[in-house]
């Protein structure tokens, strides 16, 4: 398929809004685990589960900040978490 500089440019601000949005949530995520986490006793069993929900939400934060990073090399914008 030939994509057009225009139509390459809306795919960018749509990916950079995606991002931006979902950037939100995950800070949300993560504070909210990481916080569930020092209240917590190590012998918590759900305590296991919430390192890995945020082990997953911080990938997510990466990918994410990859996703806002190459926005704003194309001169979308955007930041990261």
């Amino acid at each position: 398929m030939n994509w057009t500089r225009n139509e390459g440019g809306r795919m960018g601000r749509v990916a950079a809004g995606i991002a931006a949005e979902m950037n939100d949530e995950l800070t949300i995520i993560l504070s909210a685990a990481t916080e569930a986490i020092r209240e917590m006793g190590p012998g918590e069993p759900a305590r296991e589960l919430l390192l890995e929900a945020r082990s997953a939400a911080q990938r997510c934060a990466w990918r994410v900040a990859n996703l806002l990073a190459a926005s704003s090399i194309n001169g979308i914008g955007g930041h990261a978490i």
